[in-house]
């Protein structure tokens, strides 16, 4: 079978970049602080913005971004890739509704969000047109040659790594979690450090809307449609292994992606009401070439995927399968997967025991 799995070759480089990242930043929050600035819960401010180097970026339409294009608005800036299944789809999905309550609250018209990938090999313009829309329509996708890319990030403090290709361009891109604000005058002002709660985020980005607004000749007409929100379709509870109800499979669900997407990630819960510990070693699926155990995990600002060997779930415990945490992740499916639609997925013990259940895409819940 194939593995993929982060490459930790460069692990040593990461932790270095990212201390001396560390340090100049805070050089930077140390010189003369804004005393009128507002208390952000998760946003930190530089107390002078830092002027940025542009580099020729092509948004998802396969139009120029150039140094212009970043000026006149707040720019959220998320750096991803559209072969994550779970990190990079929470994040966008996140904004989504950052985005329809900054909508309601009035001051929307300061921002706007930005995906850099960082994944510029696979990420064809093509790819962004079909990703980043799928979140909303006003969303802006954009890449660059690697080398572009990455000396646009390391202005920001932001490292991305990429992975070991295992064969047919099947490899994780571990990056920065934080979020990058860039002002009205296209310079570096801040970051939103993770993780990231659409609550916490929509009320720092009220404040700091009224505490820097963008310019007002330069706010556009809000599109009416943007105001609308999804209606939030809640998982449903399955019982699995109804003759003992050993096993109990809960709030399973599939997160929707593009037409495109090679992979996507399943959730739920496994409660153990027997009296012995069990443990799961493999994850099969319908409709998939692979699929297998995965957990996200962030640290240092970096977050990245690693395949699980075994997840094992204590007699009389459960164990959750969510979002930014573990995860079934689903790879190269045999026709895209819509909401409602749903697949069979079997989760195999290692006394090989076959627990399946149908799993159906679903809109996921915001918290």
């Amino acid at each position: 079978m194939k593995t993929y799995q982060s490459g930790k070759s460069n692990l040593l480089f990461i932790i270095i970049a990212i201390a001396a990242i560390a340090v100049g930043f805070l050089a930077q929050l140390s010189n003369n602080p804004d005393e009128n600035a507002p208390e952000f819960e998760k946003t930190i401010l530089l107390p002078q913005p830092k002027p940025l180097t542009m580099v020729p970026f092509k948004s998802h339409l396969d139009q120029p971004f150039n140094a212009t294009d970043w000026l006149g608005r707040w720019s959220i800036v998320f750096y991803g890739f559209t072969n994550c299944p779970d990190v990079c789809p929470t994040t966008m999905q996140t904004l989504k509704q950052v985005k329809a309550e900054l909508v309601a609250a009035g001051v929307w018209q300061n921002y706007r969000v930005i995906m850099v990938s960082v994944d510029p090999q696979r990420d064809t313009t093509e790819r962004l047109a079909q990703y980043v829309p799928f979140f909303d329509s006003e969303f802006i996708g954009l890449r660059a040659e690697s080398e572009s890319t990455t000396e646009f990030a390391k202005q920001m403090g932001i490292l991305f790594i990429s992975g070991e290709d295992s064969g047919d361009a099947n490899y994780d891109v571990d990056h920065s979690a934080s979020i990058i604000l860039i002002d009205p005058d296209a310079r570096y002002a801040g970051v939103m450090t993770a993780p990231h709660k659409a609550e916490t985020m929509v009320g720092d980005l009220i404040k700091l809307a009224k505490y820097r607004p963008a310019p007002v000749d330069s706010m556009p007409t809000p599109n009416p449609a943007s105001t609308e929100v999804n209606t939030v379709t809640k998982p449903l509870s399955f019982d699995v292994n109804a003759q003992d109800n050993a096993i109990q499979i809960s709030n399973a669900w599939i997160r929707p992606a593009p037409s495109s997407a090679r992979s996507m990630a399943a959730y739920l819960d496994i409660t153990n009401n027997s009296s012995k510990d069990i443990v799961f070693t493999s994850v099969e699926a319908e409709g998939f070439s692979m699929s297998m155990l995965h957990e996200t995990v962030t640290e240092n600002d970096m977050t990245s995927m690693q395949h699980l060997d075994q997840v094992s779930v204590p007699a009389g415990h459960t164990v959750h399968f969510a979002p930014m945490g573990k995860h079934i992740m689903l790879m190269q499916p045999d026709k895209p997967l819509q909401l409602g639609e749903a697949t069979q997925i079997t989760l195999v013990t290692d006394d090989g025991q076959r627990i399946s259940q149908r799993v159906e895409v679903r809109t996921p819940e915001i918290k």
